[in-house]
């Protein structure tokens, strides 16, 4: 039995650079706001890194470990506390893999970016939540054209 594999002609197959998403993942890419209702831009632009950056996976680590924790202890507060890891787990990877972003108003004041504002942002937003998800979890978004 031979256990080798044909290599493709010269000139075939794909470099696997041309799959490589962590460098753009770790620049980020624009996400623009649009009202879903009236299909328009609301002139928010969030800029946010990609699943596959240095941010996104420490992060992720991070949850994990508290995720773990929380199911190893004992007692009547186990389930509350998986529960609590879980939903917060979304805002607070956003929170960390968002970097700036421009046109967000809050009480008629510019609502300026930070850390702390941007989990509060996607705690009580889950409409601008729901779209900076989406463009984050698509990795064509971070991939060079």
């Amino acid at each position: 039995m031979n256990d080798t594999v044909n290599a493709p002609a010269t000139g075939g197959g794909m470099d696997l650079a041309a799959l490589d998403t962590s460098e753009m993942s770790n620049r980020g890419i624009e996400v623009r706001i649009f009202n879903p209702k009236t299909q328009k831009d609301t002139d928010i632009v969030i800029t946010v890194l990609g699943q596959d950056s240095d941010a996104y996976r420490a992060v992720q680590r991070k949850q994990q470990a508290r995720s773990l924790n929380a199911a190893l202890k004992t007692g009547p507060r186990r389930e509350e506390g998986m529960v609590n890891a879980a939903e917060d787990n979304l805002p607070e990877m956003l929170a960390a893999t968002t970097t700036s972003w421009v046109g967000i108003l809050k009480d008629g004041k510019d609502y300026p970016f930070s850390k702390s504002n941007a989990l509060w942002l996607y705690e009580n937003y889950p409409l601008i939540r729901d779209q900076v998800l989406e463009q984050q979890r698509d990795r064509a978004n971070f991939l060079d054209s």
